[in-house]
């Protein structure tokens, strides 16, 4: 009995799958039309389905003029994959983030 209690409940407590609709795990590459960073907010991208957000763990290192380098085997941007912020002119590292959940947005902060 008390066995088929604990397993009640850890069924109960599953978290609710996530509608695809509103988020996505990855996002492939050729996809991206548009992108953005905004520090603080996270990594904006513009697909054929609209805009999504990537808050990527509140990373601190997102800014204009910087782009992300990726060290990934498939081609695509994925929940768990660590991406490099560097300079667009200078070069310069502001370090790695790693990438959450994509979520559905009507558009990125203004610029």
């Amino acid at each position: 009995m008390r066995a088929m209690v604990c397993i009640a409940l850890l069924v109960g407590a599953a978290p609710a799958a996530a509608d695809p609709a509103t988020s996505l795990r990855c996002i492939r590459t050729q996809q991206i039309k548009e992108a953005r960073q905004v520090a603080g907010q996270g990594y904006f991208v513009r697909t054929g389905k609209g805009w999504w957000r990537n808050a990527a763990q509140a990373c601190s290192a997102f800014g204009p003029d910087r782009t992300l380098i990726t060290r990934i085997a498939e081609a695509q941007l994925c929940r768990g994959d660590i991406v490099d912020v560097v300079n667009l002119q200078t070069g310069f590292s502001h370090g790695s983030c790693g990438l959450d959940e994509w979520q559905k947005v009507d558009a990125p902060p203004p610029k």
